[in-house]
């Protein structure tokens, strides 16, 4: 889709516009936008750094989280929230809101706005955690714009700004900004694509790595024991009891929630685990190869929503629909879409959580 309507007027003044300072949205370290909607402040000058997101988002529009400031886009603001907000600020602007999963593993959704250039990534809990902005969104920090500008320009003006970088193969990371431009450093004149916005969080996670050890045989069928997890791994188990079982895995810091993850390729699981190292989610999502997961014998994985659901109904097991999953209640599962755009959306995940693990929140 091809969009030629601005949503703001352009970008501030800097030091290749030679253009009066008009609103555009401003980064604020650690914490989001703000400046073309209503309750920002445009044209203020100072970059504030705010405290830790805050650990629970409003459940309402009038509700408010402590440094989210009213018309900004914040991390740590409720999906519901923002979504009215952004309705209200930009009207037809905005344009059609696309919901997915950015993996069929993701326990957050993501909300994206292709005309007003945004992507907004939220945590099972609906609060905001990461931002990705793209042309046309006018994105500015210390009143240089970021975006539709040749990347070598861009990077050149915050090195004056006296803004520290970290190159990489995908651009740069300002680390002390909370802020990742991609742009390509080999093809400087090419324009800058997008700007993420960072939790501090998100900055200090280690790099991933793959774990050491003699590798086992990989499993394509998993058969779900209701509440516990699978045949072959259960919820609460040491990660270095699995991982002895399973073999290597890679290991990471999910984007959200938990204290760590480890990807079992093979075996196709996705697990996270706490802070003691226990297993409190886990997930059954093969990528690149095929496997199935088994409830009462009927397979879960790779199959249209609408037949797994009419197999499940005859079977006798309820099932609740929530936006792009479904809940076993009675089995403490829950089944991941991917995206609504596709004629028949498959089930790609299954996912089990620890009890005492807050599930998502139910949708009309």
């Amino acid at each position: 889709m091809t969009n030629t309507r601005p949503i703001a007027p352009p970008f501030p003044a800097g030091p290749s516009t030679g253009q009066p300072a008009r609103p555009a949205w401003r980064i604020r370290p650690f914490d989001g936008l703000e400046g073309v909607l209503p309750g920002g402040t445009p044209g203020d000058a100072r970059d504030g750094v705010p405290g830790d997101v805050p650990d629970r988002a409003p459940a309402d529009a009038a509700d408010r989280v402590p440094g989210d400031v009213p018309g900004g886009v914040h991390l740590g603001a409720h999906r519901r929230t923002l979504a009215g907000r952004l309705t209200a600020a930009l009207g037809t602007q905005l344009g059609e809101r696309r919901t997915f999963r950015k993996a069929a593993w993701s326990t957050g959704l993501c909300d994206q706005y292709p005309e007003a250039g945004l992507t907004l990534f939220h945590d099972d809990r609906e609060r905001l955690v990461h931002i990705e902005a793209f042309a046309p969104a006018p994105v500015a920090y210390r009143g240089i714009p970021l975006l539709e500008r040749p990347f070598g320009d861009v990077v050149d003006e915050l090195t004056a700004a006296g803004c520290p970088l970290a190159t990489d193969d995908t651009g740069c990371l300002a680390p002390d900004a909370g802020f990742h431009l991609t742009g390509d450093p080999d093809e400087p004149a090419q324009p800058a694509e997008s700007v993420s916005l960072l939790t501090r969080s998100a900055l200090d996670a280690p790099l991933p790595r793959m774990t050491d050890g003699p590798r086992s045989a990989g499993t394509d069928s998993h058969r779900i024991v209701p509440h516990r997890g699978t045949d072959t791994v259960r919820l609460g188990e040491d990660r270095a009891v699995l991982r002895a079982r399973l073999g290597p895995a890679l290991q990471s810091t999910p984007e959200y929630g938990g204290a760590a993850q480890d990807w079992y390729y093979e075996h196709g699981l996705v697990l996270t685990f706490d802070a003691d190292d226990r297993l409190t989610t886990l997930v059954v999502s093969y990528v690149g190869r095929r496997g199935t997961a088994l409830l009462d014998g009927i397979p879960l994985l790779d199959r249209p929503y609408e037949d797994v659901a009419a197999d499940l109904a005859a079977a006798g097991i309820p099932l609740t629909a929530r936006e792009l999953a479904a809940d076993l209640p009675d089995h403490g599962v829950t089944l991941h879409l991917v995206a609504r755009t596709h004629p028949a959306p498959p089930v790609a995940a299954v996912v089990l959580r620890a009890e005492g693990t807050p599930p998502a929140p139910a949708h009309a």
